[in-house]
């Protein structure tokens, strides 16, 4: 019993948010296998910066970063490959709260804000060579930087993404959370959507089976539909003129 309890524990805290904290401190983290997510309250236009840099096991301070600043408008860099591109920001940019996903996979660098892509990028088509070589190497440690240069000033808290941060209606597809498509649907915290039952339909983004409903052709040859009146009105007025009729 104690051993379920602690590795439900243990499950339970690799998602939760941890505070950023100090910076320019190595944080132990495999972007190769895990997504990181970056919890931000900054607004476009303070100048406020993001800055995550990746560390190599073993070296103090030697690794490619990503950053975004928060100017109007945006910009973003990723170290060694791309050098301040503006984007457009996800919603207002009076928007303070947002969540930023970035991935390391098969040789691409995906960045999204709230789950709109920014960038997906690919390292190894780059023609810098120091781009193939930064970040082709393994990372064991994240670290929000600051320098005489510049500061993360944006980062608040920071957590692994996975599953349990996909809310009903999506689906974890292994860098972030989707929609599930018509004719299936999804609970808090799902790897995949399931199929609704034969003979069902539901929209996009349906998160319990309650959402897969029979049609209406269907239901007036069943009667199976929740909820649903089958006898028409013009078919009880029929009966009821026959049973006066018999009466009579």
């Amino acid at each position: 019993m104690y051993l379920i309890l602690t590795i439900l524990l243990l499950v339970t805290q690799v998602y939760n948010w941890t505070t950023t904290g100090d910076r320019n401190k190595n944080i132990n983290f495999d972007i190769d296998s895990t997504p990181l997510q970056i919890r931000t309250d900054s607004v476009v236009g303070t100048n406020d910066v993001l800055w995550v840099r990746f560390i190599q096991l073993n070296t103090a301070d030697y690794g490619p970063g990503i950053t975004v600043f928060f100017e109007d408008p945006p910009v973003y860099t990723i170290g060694y490959c791309v050098s301040r591109k503006q984007f457009t920001m996800p919603g207002s940019n009076k928007q303070n709260e947002r969540v930023w996903t970035f991935s390391k996979e098969n040789n691409r660098l995906k960045l999204l804000c709230d789950g709109e892509q920014i960038f997906d990028f690919n390292y190894a088509d780059s023609t810098i060579q120091e781009c193939k070589n930064f970040w082709g190497l393994d990372f064991a440690y994240i670290k929000f930087q600051s320098s005489n240069t510049a500061k993360d000033t944006a980062s608040d808290a920071y957590r692994q993404s996975g599953p349990s941060v996909c809310k009903a209606g999506q689906y974890w597809s292994g860098s972030e959370c989707k929609t599930c498509e018509e004719n299936t649907f999804s609970g808090n915290g799902a790897s995949a959507c399931t199929k609704c039952p034969a003979d069902t339909t539901s929209p996009a983004g349906s998160k319990s089976a309650d959402d897969c409903k029979k049609g209406e052709e269907d239901c007036a040859k069943t009667f199976t539909c929740s909820g649903a009146v089958t006898i028409s009105v013009s078919a009880t007025l029929a009966a009821a003129v026959f049973l006066a009729t018999i009466l009579i």
